[in-house]
């Protein structure tokens, strides 16, 4: 996602967009890939005082890439000569269409329809070999297309003494050129139909984002990635890419296993910013039930089936995505809380790179990622510490959980994953079925 959004922006003002569909640009560290839609940029350039994304180069508009140089930044093109190769054909096949030739000399006639096939059949032949369009239904369509200009200057050319051929080459152009018209009506319905739709917050992750985003969703290169994790250890730096599926997984179920959503503080604590993203490494989303009376005496793991359907959230300090333009200091990676917590200060230093152990949620405060590497947690603390820190001392049970959970996932060799671990509110154990109940005896 980072290489195909080279382009670096920053905000000069931003305003209020309710199309859901519609993506400023993208936001990119080694370790995460996040998407920030156009109706949310104004509050994040409130919250940071200016925004840095990255942009498609079809996004830009300006003297060059809105004048004569368009073309080259069209959405979808993969080769730049294609649209002033397609305008210089069309004119020559308008001149030749309007020029009279049946009184011209047989000659000078012979030479202008052998030259115009041979340009019609070289447009043809350099469609096929080049495919100037990212999209393969694109390509098809303009081949089609070259190929019908080809066929109708040959029928032109042998209407005059060969009609039986003509007929034959009238019937090939008119099926071809059904080619790009059923295409261009089947993109005309389904522009209509995503217009029309509204699209829920789980349908834009997994239907728009990989559609409107070059590169969102892909799985290629992320198994170097997860090795380069388990050889740096967990707190160590990702580099680019992404990670392949496991063996007998489905590319779909492992795009689950990436795709989250990033929480950011809004100005107010009622309001957050959630923003659609993909994680490098692989996410073990973990649910809490803290512990309740009459459930048992130690907080309660929910099974993976319960959290099945339900994107983690990881809480990512607006620092970390969106760089300070006025060389301000960065905001704290943890958040304000209560000294109850040890949350107050902000962490020695703050790295874009270092992948966090565990991210920590609770429900009413900020939550809270814990790196490996002490110097980036609250107060120089080991990565156990700084979880007991997070929860208190009344927490103490759910931080003997969080780490019982985080030592299981360090222990794996390879492919480790992030732990994201959420915990519920008390009252959702009221709403747990025999399922969920706790073994007897307990």
């Amino acid at each position: 996602v980072s290489l195909a959004h080279p382009v670096r922006v920053a905000t000069r003002s931003a305003f209020d967009v309710r199309a859901r569909e519609l993506v400023a640009g993208v936001a990119c560290i080694p370790w995460l890939d996040c998407a920030v839609p156009a109706g949310v940029l104004k509050h994040i350039d409130e919250l940071r005082g200016g925004t840095v994304l990255q942009a498609h180069p079809g996004q830009l508009s300006g003297a060059l890439t809105g004048g004569r140089f368009a073309a080259c930044f069209d959405w979808g093109n993969r080769w730049p000569w294609r649209w002033p190769c397609e305008v210089a054909l069309k004119a020559s096949l308008g001149i030749w269409a309007a020029v009279p030739l049946d009184q011209a000399p047989i000659v000078l006639a012979g030479t202008l329809h052998v030259l115009i096939l041979c340009l019609a059949a070289a447009f043809a032949h350099s469609m096929m070999t080049t495919w100037p369009y990212t999209h393969i239904y694109d390509n098809i369509a303009i081949v089609a297309a070259s190929w019908v200009g080809v066929l109708i200057v040959l029928l032109r050319l042998c209407s005059g003494f060969a009609p039986a051929l003509a007929y034959l080459l009238a019937i090939a152009a008119a099926t071809t050129a059904l080619v790009p018209c059923a295409f261009a009506l089947l993109a005309a319905l389904g522009l209509a139909g995503a217009t029309l739709e509204r699209l829920e917050a789980q349908a834009i992750q997994d239907r728009f984002l990989p559609r409107a985003i070059h590169g969102w969703g892909s799985l290629s290169g992320r198994r170097a990635s997860s090795e380069g994790r388990a050889s740096e250890g967990a707190g160590g730096s990702l580099g680019s890419g992404c990670s392949l599926p496991p063996e007998g997984c489905s590319d779909r179920a492992s795009e689950d296993e990436h795709s989250v959503e990033v929480i950011l503080p809004g100005q107010r604590r009622a309001f957050a910013i959630v923003l659609p993203a993909m994680a490098r490494p692989r996410i073990e989303h973990v649910q809490l039930l803290p512990p309740v009376a009459g459930r048992g005496g130690a907080a309660e793991t929910l099974p993976a089936c319960a959290a099945k359907g339900e994107r983690a959230r990881l809480p990512v300090p607006p620092s970390l995505l969106f760089p300070a333009l006025d060389g301000s200091p960065e905001a704290c990676a943890g958040g304000s809380a209560s000294s109850s917590t040890g949350q107050g200060s902000c962490p020695a230093k703050v790295s874009r790179t270092a992948t966090p152990l565990v991210a920590l949620l609770v429900p009413g405060r900020p939550g809270c990622l814990i790196y490996a590497d002490a110097a980036y947690n609250e107060g120089g603390s080991e990565w156990d510490e700084a979880i007991r820190q997070f929860f208190g001392f009344q927490g103490s049970l759910l931080a003997e959980a969080a780490e019982r959970l985080v030592q299981e996932e360090e222990a794996k060799e390879t492919d480790r994953a992030l732990v994201v671990v959420e915990v519920l509110p008390a009252f959702a154990a009221e709403f747990m079925d025999e399922r969920h109940a706790p073994p007897a005896g307990v």
